[in-house]
């Protein structure tokens, strides 16, 4: 895998603990999340890891407003 900027940037986050602030607004939550997801993550475990959430909570908060995570699609529906 050639050594891209988001490469190099994801290397180092797994060497450092990042402090990540995730949106309060639900609605603004799921477009963060579900960006990443398209973007960076080929999976929520992997984003949760990293970003350092717990994923158990951020599919909680996101059920409260009538959002699931299917793994197929990669993104909450």
């Amino acid at each position: 895998m050639p050594l891209t900027f988001r490469n190099f940037v994801n290397r180092i986050n797994k060497h450092v603990k990042m402090i990540v602030t995730l949106p309060k607004d639900p609605i603004i939550l799921l477009g963060y999340i579900n960006t990443k997801l398209r973007d960076d993550y080929s999976s929520l475990a992997l984003l949760c890891d990293d970003l350092n959430v717990d994923e158990s909570e951020l599919k909680a908060r996101l059920a409260s407003i009538g959002y699931t995570y299917d793994s197929s699609l990669n993104k909450f529906i």
